[in-house]
């Protein structure tokens, strides 16, 4: 099911990233060329350290904010103790599966403060 996940992501506008330095480039480059004109850059990873690094490293104000009805979405899809509650929106890298994320993804592209996921 790898590349079922893979299509809808990239279907989705969803960057998808295996290692560090290939998530740093990515941030560089949204910052440079995209996300400098956006206030609503919402980031989703599979740990809290990734997630905080590539939130430094957006310029400043462009990193969204979560409205109430995502949070209860995400609340209601993975439970209060299980996710950051906030954005950048991350999961325990132990608890989150593929099917986890494709939720998420599909929830966080409903959010209307988000731009860009």
């Amino acid at each position: 099911f790898p590349d079922v996940y893979d299509a809808a992501f990239r279907r989705a506008g969803m960057l998808r990233v295996f290692e560090m330095e290939e998530l740093f480039e990515a941030v560089e480059t949204l910052a440079r060329f995209g996300a400098g004109k956006r206030e609503g850059v919402i980031i989703l990873s599979n740990g809290r350290a990734p997630a905080l690094e590539a939130a430094s490293a957006l310029p400043p104000g462009c990193l969204g904010h979560l409205s109430k009805d995502t949070v209860e979405r995400l609340d209601a899809l993975f439970g209060a103790h299980h996710w950051s509650h906030s954005n950048p929106v991350f999961f325990p890298y132990d608890y989150a599966g593929t099917e986890s994320y494709a939720k998420a993804l599909s929830t966080l592209l409903r959010e209307p403060g988000g731009d860009v996921v």
